[in-house]
């Protein structure tokens, strides 16, 4: 019994040199995830085409290339005319292809941190899965430990019980062989009395057999009572067992179902590939490194809208350029041919060039007014878009705060709380053998100590679940994730 006392506390004190082991699988599980996610992948692929649609902008009209004939040819000063080819290139106002391609650029480079902002997304997903695994496994590693010093309570219970039963039957048989003994001292008092005085024997054989048979009761109850608390002991510890192990169920399904989802999320269809850590690493604080100015700076979603409304604002400039008139140049060939009575001979049959001009009236001033208007609506849309994700953020940046810093209290008052635990635990088995501490205190010492365990493995997971959170304010947890090269290959 005291070998395997010695080798559970032993088993604790190495899981608690583990606790604070560096996990060395999450950061590759959130590369699959972004690898592996479809909504990465189309931001990718949306970004893509916005690139590609910056080399298109900033290019003037299609060249308007037209070409007349005439099947009768129509008689000029110079001949009869033939055909004629006309080549027009329109262009519009001054800085109208400029802020075009600026708007496209812009718009591209917002569709970038997309592709940042779901990344990061995904990848703190992973690490919300992964922690809650941690802590699954923790909740069943205590009551798996928890059942087994319940089932070493039941033995202690049970051999407690078979002793007490031997006793009983000892004390049974001296029961009777004392009744013997005063039966025949009662027959004994008995027959002197008939002999020498009746009254005075009778009184005093009542005198003598009234203490016997108090002394056995007072030795009966007891031993009755201790054998019927052994046995409902017996039977609660049993009932706890059975508790024990539908808790353990429950948990077991519910982490397949968790590793189920794990695997989905990385990309994967069998979880059994997937491993979870016993233990997790205390990372230090990341928002104690960084201010909110430094967070709402670096922030993908705030870039985004940012780059956004940038893109709306070279827009804008670009409809309002737009209503300004556009202009054409070209050139117009005439093809004649000669005629018999030419009314100048020096240019009988002679084609022409003819250049030209041409200028685009925008008469539909409200129409351009419209698109102008529409686009500034938009604009103060973003602008508004703007302010309320940083309200969000600053609203999250603080409840997050907030609850690491309970999170750290908590894990503080359960290391006090685990220490001395420890130091209760190693007295006790110390003095084992040589003071009255008894199993029964040793077994509760153990299992306050899991449970401790329990719940501070819990509370650091919940504490870098949270980091892991804000994390994403500045795209911190992907940032070991080329995502470009990624795709690329």
């Amino acid at each position: 019994m005291r070998t395997k006392l010695i080798y559970l506390f032993f088993l604790f004190m190495f899981f608690q040199t583990l606790l604070y082991a560096q996990s060395s699988y999450l950061r590759e599980y959130q590369k699959q995830a972004v690898e592996n996610s479809p909504k990465v992948k189309s931001a990718y692929n949306l970004y893509l085409s916005d690139e590609e649609k910056v080399s298109s902008t900033s290019s003037l009209p299609n060249t308007e290339l037209k070409l007349s004939y005439l099947p009768e040819s129509m008689m000029q000063v110079n001949g009869e005319q033939v055909a004629t080819i006309s080549v027009m290139q329109m262009f519009p106002w001054f800085g109208t292809l400029k802020s075009e391609k600026q708007e496209m650029r812009k718009m591209s480079a917002s569709n970038k941190y997309f592709i940042e902002e779901y990344a990061s997304e995904v990848a703190y997903n992973v690490a919300k899965e992964y922690y809650e695994l941690v802590s699954l496994k923790a909740e069943i590693f205590e009551i798996e430990n928890k059942i087994k010093i319940n089932k070493e309570k039941q033995s202690l219970t049970l051999a407690n019980y078979t002793s007490m039963n031997e006793i009983n039957t000892s004390t049974s048989s001296m029961k009777n062989m004392s009744s013997s003994s005063s039966t025949s001292n009662v027959q004994s008092s008995m027959s002197s009395s008939s002999m020498g005085g009746m009254n005075m024997g009778g009184n005093t054989s009542n005198t003598k057999t009234k203490p016997n048979t108090s002394s056995m009761q007072s030795m009966e109850m007891p031993s009755n009572m201790s054998q019927s608390n052994g046995m409902t002991a017996l039977l609660r510890l049993q009932l706890e067992e059975e508790s024990l192990e539908n808790d353990r169920l429950k948990l077991i399904k519910r982490q397949k179902q968790k590793e189920t989802n794990f695997a989905l999320l990385l990309g994967k269809t069998d979880f059994e590939k997937i491993v979870v850590e016993d233990t997790l690493a205390m990372e230090d604080d990341y928002l104690v490194e960084k201010d909110f100015e430094t967070i709402v700076q670096k922030n993908a979603h705030l870039k985004m809208l940012s780059l956004m409304g940038e893109s709306l604002q070279e827009k804008m400039k670009m409809n309002e350029k737009m209503a300004y008139p556009m202009f054409g140049l070209g050139v117009d060939y005439m093809i004649n041919k000669q005629t018999h009575m030419p009314k100048m001979e020096s240019m009988n049959g002679k084609n022409m060039f003819m250049a030209m001009f041409s200028l685009s009236l925008p008469l539909n001033v409200k129409k351009n007014k419209a698109t102008v208007q529409s686009v500034y609506f938009a604009k103060q849309q973003n602008n508004q878009e703007v302010e309320q994700a940083v309200l969000d953020l600053r609203l999250r940046y603080n409840e997050i705060v907030s609850e690491k810093e309970n999170l750290k209290s908590d894990i503080q008052l359960l290391n006090k709380q685990e220490k001395i635990l420890q130091d209760i635990l190693q007295i006790s088995l110390s003095q084992y053998t040589t003071t009255n501490t008894s199993l029964a205190e040793i077994y509760s010492l153990q299992e306050e100590l899991l449970s401790i365990r329990t719940k501070k493995i819990k509370a650091i997971a919940d504490f870098m679940t949270l980091t892991a959170e804000e994390q994403t304010f500045t795209s911190e947890n992907i940032k070991h994730i080329d995502i470009e090269n990624i795709y690329k290959q």
